[in-house]
């Protein structure tokens, strides 16, 4: 096991899709002058650290899938000094160059003026590249709760990829996860999963059963047909033409706030509120382990491309370890 943060609050965690770059989002306590904190470890380089102050906290994040750019929430402080919305998300460019333009999107453009912001609860790439999926959650008296989610559509232009189309969607999701078809989403919604072209006019189709509470987490298997959400402790799987679960894990004694897919799609990692990480086997006569690697709750998960090795991000840290 490899502890490369100890003692901070990890929201999020991802590996660059080479494999070459890990990439974590934390929160910082008040007494720092920044709010955020985005870090990158270069596997190849000794996992020596590079950490980039932001202006908000760095709550979520995803790699476009070429690898040269990281999309996250908390713009790095040393990029501006005037004001942000805690919605803007930067398009960070891992080379030095940007690709994209702008490099900073807001959810402002969606609504008019004044109107609340809301706090996004999640950024995913679609698999062709081509677009960037924000989900949001909203607060009432009874907690948090999904909210709209929204995309950003690119088309390459010159040397940068600009944006062409935005929209909103008006069903909620609290995280999406992308489809192997390049176009399509997995949500995690008010009432459960659903799967969605990534468009302003596309019907989700909803999974069932209904839940008795919001998704949070969902993930889709790179490879095949398998997706899974969590509903509360426990995680469903199915088929992704299928309405019906066709496999359910259990074993969590407190919410599943993170969902993970190996490579290959042979297993599932899930994390949740009970400080427990449990790696599911889902195929015949492989095995399903329970690990405790004291991070507190678990709030991100990421295979490596190898598919040997897990990064765990938690309120008490990071590590990455071994799950052969």
């Amino acid at each position: 096991m490899l502890r490369l943060v100890d003692g901070w609050r990890v929201a999020c965690v991802a590996f660059s899709p080479d494999g070459g770059v890990l990439a974590a989002g934390s929160w910082l306590p008040a007494k720092f002058p920044t709010a955020g904190l985005l870090r990158f470890w270069r596997v190849a380089a000794g996992w020596e650290p590079v950490a980039v102050p932001t202006r908000n906290p760095v709550e979520c994040l995803a790699f476009h899938p070429a690898g040269r750019t990281l999309a996250h929430l908390g713009v790095p402080a040393a990029r501006t000094a005037e004001f942000l919305r805690p919605d803007t998300v930067h398009l960070y460019p891992l080379t030095g160059a940007d690709e994209f333009e702008p490099h900073r999107l807001d959810w402002a453009e969606f609504g008019p003026p004044g109107a609340p912001v809301p706090r996004v609860s999640c950024l995913a790439f679609t698999g062709d590249g081509r677009r960037l999926i924000a989900c949001t959650r909203r607060f009432g008296l009874l907690g948090s709760r999904p909210g709209e989610w929204a995309f950003w559509r690119f088309e390459r232009r010159g040397e940068r990829s600009a944006v062409a189309r935005r929209a909103r969607r008006t069903d909620r999701a609290w995280a999406a996860a992308p489809l192997p078809d390049g176009h399509r989403v997995v949500l995690a919604g008010e009432r459960g999963v659903s799967v969605s072209e990534v468009g302003p006019g596309a019907d989700p189709e909803p999974k069932r059963p209904e839940f008795r509470r919001a998704g949070r987490a969902v993930a889709a298997a790179p490879v095949g047909d398998l997706i899974a959400g969590a509903d509360g402790n426990r995680v469903l799987l199915w088929r992704v033409a299928g309405p019906d679960p066709v496999g359910e894990c259990g074993g969590h004694s407190g919410p599943v706030n993170a969902l993970a897919f190996s490579p290959d799609g042979a297993r599932l990692a899930s994390g949740g509120g009970d400080e427990r990480v449990i790696v599911w086997g889902l195929a015949a006569g492989t095995e399903t382990v329970r690990y405790d690697w004291n991070v507190g709750s678990v709030r991100g998960l990421a295979f490596a491309p190898d598919g040997l090795t897990l990064a765990v991000a938690g309120d008490r840290g990071l590590v990455v370890v071994d799950v052969e």
